[in-house]
């Protein structure tokens, strides 16, 4: 290989690479020439150390290859891969190796698997079996299976999760080392335990049971009472759940329960309501019924109990206080418009037991007597506008009998036997009597009030007018004074001389017209007065006679009437004549218009004498009869006899007359 034929063969010991990668080895190749540059030759100054001379990549300069168990750069070693854990998985970081085989401990070809996660662990690789949630990845995948913890609670299941770390400590994961057992993994306060919630159905402490509250009688009402179920659902026969109705007050009897109708007033708690049903109306109160002792008077009525508002007076006891609801003012008496004899319901100080205080105008003691007559005697005092003189003694007062004792018995304010006006009445009586104890004729009508008594001593009341006669100044009623009755003298007189005087008399003249009637007047002016008068108008027919008529209508009565037929002959003229009843028709001549009965009324017939045989026309029946009359019916034929005058004029004269007569009535 120096690239000299030395042995002059024409050739060359050349030094051989066969693989022509410009490293030769120590071996030698014959050539056929001297400049060794053949393929598979290399001169004796190209590098020497090729350990594989039938791979151009194996030389003492190549690179060499990790973990492919061949040495190319001839160096006699290998660059292993690291596996220190000899458990056949490889690191992708290497080690140098003193041989080529990379089978040593802790070296690994690159041909073995890699994804060891951990080559401290022979059992942590990609090949190895995966140990449950012991937070290790055994496999090297990156993950775990973890044990499943899925409401965080830290108690585990026997279920597993595939996580995406090593740890297990992510939400809903948990190591093998963590409590197992939890029955309920979707709620965190039930696992192992766990604080049993009592009868929710529900095992919050996993030991298969649940603690149930007490049921006995299975009426679907439990106690507070618990016992262990050996189930979680209470349903069992004296179990109950949470959820059930409480309250049971008597477990041993199904008819007890808050749910149980409660019957009033038995003792009997059915309704478990903490007592017997006593409240039936509601209105907060017990009855008073059976076993119930409450103050509620009327359990039935919501608007009667201790609390209601009393409505007085409608008979209903609203306030159930047993008071009489007619006593409103709570004094012990009912009020004296419903038949008590509490005369002021509204005042507890006014009732018959209260004591009377006299004088204040209050009738305390309710007795009706009059607050001012404190000696019961039926007479206030004086001193608050009554006439008791002294309201003390129930023997003084006004009324009382009289005594000699010095005191004013009757409260008359005089003495006993007083009598001030001399009219020997005492004055006593005279107040008895109502008279003036001052004045001998209380009344003023001319007669002395003693004249005025019977011989009694009483004081009769002629008239009947409520007034006695001692005090009356007309005794008999009849519009004319007693006094105007009495002569001037004052002496008593008796006109009709019946017995009784014309100051008791109605009719004292007896003409049938009483006194009140014809008055105490003088209508025909002869100083008597009418009442007296038995001819007042003085026309010589007695008033008895002339009836209580008007005969010829002008307003004025005939006992009063000149003229009572109106016939222009006075009453007293007609009366004169020859005969009272000329033409005997029963009708007297003064109250008839045609006297004479010859059918010519008299106010148009005169005074005259037409046939002169002496007889007035008026008065004559026949006025042509006469020794004057020529026969033809005409009068007077030049006899001399008074013609009558014309009916004209004398109708004239009639009338001026009773004009006169009228105005002179007036007057009168």
């Amino acid at each position: 290989g120096d690239v000299v034929d030395q042995d002059c063969d024409g050739g060359e010991v050349c030094y051989a690479d066969g693989d022509n990668d410009a490293y030769r080895t120590s071996s030698t190749v014959a050539s056929s020439d001297a400049d060794c540059a053949d393929s598979g030759e290399a001169l004796a100054s190209v590098t020497s150390g090729d350990c594989d001379d039938t791979d151009a990549a194996v030389n003492p300069g190549a690179t060499e290859g990790i973990g492919d168990g061949l040495d190319q750069n001839c160096d006699g070693a290998e660059v292993c891969y690291v596996d220190a854990d000899d458990d056949g998985y490889r690191l992708t970081t290497t080690v140098a190796s003193s041989d080529t085989d990379c089978a040593d401990s802790g070296e690994a070809l690159d041909s073995d698997p890699t994804g060891d996660c951990d080559d401290t662990d022979k059992d942590t690789n990609p090949g190895a079996t995966e140990v449950t949630a012991d937070g290790k990845d055994q496999d090297c995948d990156g993950g775990e299976i973890c044990y499943a913890d899925g409401d965080n609670d830290t108690y585990r299941t026997s279920s597993t999760v595939t996580s995406s770390d090593a740890d297990c400590s992510d939400s809903g994961e948990a190591l093998a080392t963590a409590t197992s057992g939890d029955c309920d993994d979707t709620d965190s306060s039930i696992y192992p335990g766990a604080t049993e919630t009592v009868a929710d159905g529900i095992d919050q402490d996993c030991d298969g049971g649940e603690t149930c509250y007490e049921d006995l009688d299975d009426d679907g009402y439990r106690t507070s009472i618990t016992t262990t179920s050996s189930d979680t659902d209470c349903a069992d026969s004296g179990e109950a759940l949470e959820t059930d109705p409480s309250g049971d007050c008597n477990d041993f009897d199904k008819d007890t329960n808050p749910g149980a109708t409660e019957v009033a007033y038995d003792g009997v708690d059915q309704d478990c309501s903490g007592a017997d049903l006593c409240d039936v109306d509601e209105d907060g109160y017990d009855a008073n019924v059976g076993s119930c002792v409450g103050p509620d008077c009327d359990d039935d009525d919501a608007d009667r109990n201790p609390m209601a508002a009393e409505i007085w007076y409608d008979g209903v006891d609203q306030d159930c206080d047993g008071w009489s609801d007619y006593d409103q003012d709570g004094d012990g008496f009912d009020s004296d418009d419903y038949e008590g004899d509490d005369c002021d319901d509204e005042e507890e100080d006014i009732n018959p037991d209260a004591e009377e205080i006299w004088y204040d105008g209050v009738d305390q003691d309710c007795d009706e007597w009059s607050d001012y007559d404190q000696d019961g005697d039926g007479y206030d005092s004086e001193d608050y506008g009554g006439d008791d003189c002294d309201d003390e003694a129930d023997d003084v007062y006004p009324g009382a009998e009289e005594l000699e004792d010095g005191i004013d018995n009757d409260c008359d304010g005089v003495d006993e036997a007083a009598d001030t006006d001399g009219d020997g009445i005492t004055d006593e009586d005279e107040q008895d009597l109502g008279t003036d104890p001052e004045s001998g004729d209380s009344d003023g009508d001319g007669l002395g009030d003693a004249e005025e008594l019977d011989e009694d001593g009483s004081a009769p009341d002629s008239d009947g007018d409520g007034t006695p006669d001692v005090l009356d100044d007309d005794d008999d009623g009849d519009g004319i004074l007693t006094i105007d009755e009495l002569a001037d003298d004052g002496s008593i007189v008796d006109t009709d001389e019946d017995g009784t005087p014309d100051y008791l008399d109605t009719d004292s003249d007896d003409d049938g017209f009483g006194d009140a009637v014809e008055g105490n007047v003088d209508t025909d002016g002869d100083g008597t007065a009418d009442f007296r008068d038995s001819d007042s108008d003085n026309d010589t027919v007695p008033d008895a006679d002339e009836f209580d008529g008007d005969t010829d209508e002008d307003g004025t009565p005939n006992r009063l009437d000149d003229d009572d037929d109106g016939d222009g002959y006075s009453t007293e003229t007609e009366n004169g004549w020859s005969s009272t009843d000329i033409d005997e028709d029963g009708t007297p001549n003064y109250i008839d218009t045609d006297a004479d009965g010859d059918g010519t009324l008299d106010a148009d017939e005169g005074e005259g004498d037409v046939d002169c045989d002496n007889i007035e026309n008026v008065q004559d029946s026949n006025d042509l009869d006469g020794v004057c009359d020529d026969g033809s019916g005409g009068g007077d034929d030049g006899c001399g006899c008074t013609a009558a005058p014309a009916p004209g004029m004398m109708a004239m004269w009639m009338g001026l007359f009773g004009l006169l007569i009228t105005v002179r009535r007036r007057r009168a």
